[in-house]
Formats: structure tokens, sequence, C-alpha cells
């Protein structure tokens, strides 16, 4: 990925009757860029403890530790119930904030757990949804030709049961086993028809974090008014979703644009709205934030005035010759 990246997502899935919420984030495209990940959180049928909403709203504001501690503290609760409508929903949240924070073995421990809890109630779907989180967690850590065997096998499972919506979310994660392999333009053939199903299903996070993602691949193509049209969108989605993480993200996308054409101007506007997002919104402050301030000689609220470099000054002054 290019300096500053991304963390444009892959969807995580949901079991049936639940409902998609919010995004989060995590490691997606592989050539040396961090993206962000959207993981499509759990809501269970059955009303459920205080906990698990906490939780929910935790993950919903991008606060992974807090959901993390709920979930945790939920799940030996609703292992006694042994009612595994409430458990799964619990463990594949669960699973989806141990991978964004890193922690991919306890990942692996809890969609495996999720997979072990249908075998005696097999449901299509849910397996299918949770075989595309393993092969999410597997890209992540290297492991291309796991991660391929079980996005091929997810697909099998959820094609006969017509789950457009998950389809939508396993092209759009397949996509970038391509990405990885610089294979872009079956990346961006397969973002594209991951779109046109979260267009047809009306799944806005899935429309916003796919917009995100072949925004990305554009970019790394050196496409750059195809970049930018994507990340407009894909801003344009996560303001109607209220996910201020998730415009910062598609804001980060435009100023790597603006950097490459080179539009000095406009990346510092992007670059400005991120750090007033994280001001109003108590996001965490990150490197690739203060680095680009480094780069344009703007103002960041956790560094103060970041004065640009003698060989920042004189790239900037070479871009604009």
């Amino acid at each position: 990925m290019a300096s500053s990246g991304g963390r444009f997502p892959y969807e995580q899935q949901t079991p049936p009757g639940a409902q998609a919420l919010t995004l989060i984030r995590d490691p997606w495209y592989g050539c040396g860029v961090s993206l962000r990940v959207a993981n499509v959180p759990m809501s269970p049928d059955p009303p459920h403890s205080d906990a698990f909403l906490r939780g929910m709203i935790f993950l919903h504001r991008g606060n992974l530790d807090g959901a993390r501690r709920c979930f945790e503290d939920v799940l030996p609760e609703e292992r006694q119930r042994d009612d595994p409508q409430r458990l799964i929903p619990v463990l594949m949240n669960l699973g989806s904030v141990y991978a964004a924070l890193g922690n991919h073995q306890r990942a692996r421990a809890s969609y495996e757990e999720v997979l072990a809890l249908q075998r005696g109630a097999f449901d299509a779907r849910t397996v299918g949804q949770t075989l595309v989180n393993l092969g999410n967690l597997s890209r992540e850590l290297g492991e291309p030709d796991r991660a391929r065997a079980y996005y091929l096998e997810a697909r099998d499972l959820l094609e006969p049961v017509g789950d457009q919506r998950s389809l939508g979310i396993l092209l759009s994660n397949f996509a970038m086993l391509d990405a990885d392999a610089r294979r872009l333009d079956d990346a961006i053939a397969l973002l594209k028809q991951a779109i046109d199903l979260h267009k047809h299903t009306g799944y806005e996070e899935g429309l916003a974090g796919t917009w995100g993602k072949l925004g990305q691949v554009f970019l790394h193509a050196g496409q750059l008014r195809e970049a930018e049209t994507c990340f407009n969108y894909s801003a344009g989605h996560f303001i109607s979703l209220g996910d201020a993480a998730g415009e910062a993200e598609a804001l980060r996308g435009l100023a790597d644009v603006y950097e490459a054409r080179p539009d000095a101007e406009l990346a510092r506007r992007c670059a400005t709205r991120v750090s007033e997002i994280q001001r109003r919104y108590g996001l965490p402050n990150e490197e690739r934030d203060v680095a680009r301030a480094v780069r344009l000689g703007i103002a960041h609220p956790a560094w103060g005035h970041a004065e640009a470099t003698p060989s920042a000054q004189a790239d900037q002054t070479e871009r604009h010759d």
C-alpha cells in the first residue's frame, strides 16, 4: 500500500436474522500498507444482555478494547445458557474484535467454535459466513492458499441459499487475494461485482467499505481519477451511516490521491478534516496521520504544528516545480 495507507474493509459475516451494525478495522491489502477492514457485527434474534449491547455500542464507536471487555464478560454467561443462537453472535463479534486487535489465535478459536456449534444443527448460511471470516484471517496470516480454500467452500454453501448480501461480502474479500498478488484487474472486476450485489440488497455498510477498497486498488494501479471517485462514494456512504472512523479512512484515501497527483492543498484539506474527526469523536491518533502532517506541514491536535523536515520541504518544492 501507499505511504499512509488506509484500512478499508473486508466484511465479517453475520448469522441468520442478525443485523449488520458497523465497521471495525483490520489490515487487508498486502503490499506494505494497512487498510481498514469492515467487519459486520451481529445482533442476535433473542434479546441479549446489557453487557452485550454495550459491546455493540463500543464496536460501533470503534472502541475495540471496550468491545472486547464486554464480549469477554458476557461469554461465560452465554456458555451456561447453552443456546447456540445467543452464543454464536458473541463468538462471531469477539472473533472479529480479536482479529482487528491482531490476536489471530483467539480469533481463529472463536470462529472454529462457531463451526463446532453448527455440527448439531447445520445451517449453510452461518457456516458459509464463518468460513469467510476464517478466510480473511488466513489471508492476514499470509496463508493465501488456505484463504482461497475457505472462500471457495463458503461460495459453495452461500450460492445455493441465495444469500446475495453474504456473496457480495465474499467477493469483496476474495478480491483482496488478487490484490495481494498484484492481479489488480481481477481484483477490480470482483469488487465491481460485489458493489452490484450490495446495491441490489441495499447494503450500505458493504457499499461504503467496498468503494473504499476499490479506490485503494485503483490508486495502486495508478488510476487516480477512478480512485478519487471511489473514495468520494465511500465517504458519502460512511457519512450516511454516521461512521466517523470510516469517513476518516475515505478521506485518507483521498489525501493519498491528491498527494500522488500532486495537489498539496487538497491533500491538506483532507488531512485536516481527518484531524477534526479524530478530535471530535475521540478516535485514536495514528502515526500515518502524523507522517502526513509532517509531509504537508500542517497542524495536528495531538502533536501541535508539524514542521516539515528539510527533505519533506524539498520534496514538496520539487512536486510543484
